[in-house]
């Protein structure tokens, strides 16, 4: 699964449809992540299927909430759309992927 909010994807969406395993998918967008000489990929998040776990790449600003046993777990990118983060996580039973809330003072 990969969520791409808005444009600028092109390259991205390539990789993501000629990837042949979800270890080649990962790696491929691991390593241009990782290549300071390239340009920026747009926001996305990325969840593929390793065994029983899932392995998630969130890039930018784009929140991923998953629900576990223990409850909700929220991953997210950063702000900067330069920031990645990757994760495997276990026994999830469903996901979502957005960009996150902007933050709202309580009323007092």
């Amino acid at each position: 699964m990969a969520w791409i909010p808005g444009s600028g994807g092109d390259e991205l969406l390539e990789v993501v449809v000629s990837s042949t395993t979800t270890a080649d998918l990962l790696g491929r967008v691991a390593s241009r992540l990782a290549d300071p000489g390239t340009a920026l990929w747009p926001p996305f998040a990325i969840v593929g299927a390793r065994g029983a776990d899932l392995v998630i790449v969130v890039h930018g600003p784009v929140e991923v909430t998953l629900n576990q046993e223990g409850g909700l777990t929220k991953l997210y990118g950063g702000d900067d759309v330069g920031s990645w983060l990757n994760r495997i996580v276990h026994n999830v039973s469903s996901l979502s992927a957005g960009k996150p809330a902007p933050e709202r003072a309580l009323p007092t």
